[in-house]
């Protein structure tokens, strides 16, 4: 018998994976736009709708409880993934309450941009333009690609700013042997999301057989990533939403398809970390950050059963380091009560870079153990970020390869 198609009648519900998850960011809090939505790669949703329900105390002759009533409704969940470049940057805006920018440094040709090591910068080697100050409108630390007219320089690496705009610290193995000065003009570029005061609100909608989930006026608040040593790495976010629908009709106008970048990986994925500037030269076997929104939640009133708002809260980042202990260069810096830039970069194995930079930060609760025989000794350090002077606790820069 020739076999001439599928066999019908299989499935016993909806199969998840036909589900296709896709966002849009909301020009007004709570309404669904109708333009084409970006659909969203996951591992997993928990996402739900729970109406919270009351019984009075009354007196009952019949021994029951009295009827039950709706005093609100929440809708939220976590959704889950692998990290992969680009896929999930609106989500990191949304909790960072800030927008993706480009910015830049431009050397003009004539002006010497010169690599070398200075006694008055301590962190590393000094890029400067001595005389020329050029590198004013660059964040205090994070990272750039700097590429030079001629072809010959185009790199990413971190840097600082140095105490006058007309140069750069940036860490002494950036380079394996320094670059000669360039004459010719060069660039230091960036697309960075910073934390800030701008609200983002987005719709979800989830297409779940011939039904659609619309899940309005979504808040993530917040985001955790990892990398560790034997695992993929990992993406979460967890949502507040104002309300959930399910409608037969879409709102989407399209649904653009998902990024098909690769998933980090510990092996390819895995740059380096840099605390004040300097590499940690110690094999590190995990490395997780968590951005969270402290605070945030919403606001209900009467007539409605949805939330009539949301409190954005205040950004707060965290993260973990584990290393193979070596020596107490780590554990130093928590002892002198250290605080300065701790710089984190990711990519994948096409060459797109993710740089996650906590600007004024600290090493707390560390953990350094021989827990059990023939074991090798690691050490793990909390990771506390803190607002530099005039703001800035966070930034996520972004270099596609």
């Amino acid at each position: 018998m020739n076999f001439t198609g599928a066999t019908a009648g299989y499935q016993a519900g909806v199969q998840a994976n036909d589900t296709r998850l896709a966002y849009a960011r909301e020009a007004t809090y709570g309404v669904a736009p109708k333009i084409a939505y970006q659909r969203l790669r996951l591992t997993g949703e928990n996402f739900r709708r729970q109406n919270n329900r009351q019984r009075p105390e009354e007196i009952d002759p019949h021994w029951e409880a009295s009827q039950a009533v709706t005093t609100q409704q929440t809708v939220g969940g976590t959704l889950s993934g692998a990290l992969s470049f680009g896929s999930y940057d609106a989500l990191f805006a949304c909790v960072c309450s800030g927008n993706t920018v480009d910015l830049a440094a431009h050397i003009p040709a004539g002006v010497s941009l010169a690599f070398g090591l200075a006694d008055w910068e301590k962190r590393g080697v000094a890029v400067s333009t001595s005389g020329s100050y050029l590198w004013g409108d660059l964040p205090s630390a994070g990272f750039i690609r700097l590429a030079s007219e001629s072809g010959k320089l185009n790199k990413i690496i971190p840097y600082m700013r140095g105490v006058a705009a007309d140069y750069i610290a940036i860490p002494l193995d950036a380079f394996a042997i320094l670059p000669d000065p360039i004459m010719d003009g060069a660039n230091a570029t960036t697309s960075v999301i910073s934390n800030g005061a701008i609200f983002n609100s987005i719709t979800l909608i989830e297409q779940l057989g011939d039904d659609v989930l619309v899940r309005t006026g979504g808040f993530v608040k917040q985001i955790q990533l990892s990398i560790a040593q034997g695992q993929f790495a990992t993406f979460s976010a967890d949502f507040d939403f104002r309300d959930e629908q399910r409608l037969t009709t879409s709102p989407a106008t399209d649904l653009l398809a998902p990024t098909d970048s690769f998933v980090l990986d510990p092996v390819n994925g895995w740059g380096a970390i840099w605390i004040d500037g300097k590499k940690v030269d110690a094999p590190v076997r995990q490395f997780s950050a968590t951005l969270t929104r402290d605070g945030a939640g919403q606001d209900f009133a009467l007539g409605s059963v949805a939330a009539v708002g949301q409190r954005p809260g205040s950004l707060t980042a965290t993260g973990q380091i584990q290393l193979f202990f070596r020596n107490s260069t780590e554990y130093q810096r928590f002892q002198d009560n250290w605080q300065g830039p701790v710089q984190v970069m990711l990519k994948d194995i096409k060459g797109n870079i993710y740089g996650l930079t906590f600007f004024s930060s600290t090493l707390q609760n560390p953990q350094v153990n021989a827990t059990s025989k023939n074991s090798t000794i690691v050490a793990t350090f909390d990771i506390e970020g803190n607002p530099k002077p005039g703001g800035g606790t966070f930034s996520l820069s972004i270099f596609p390869a």
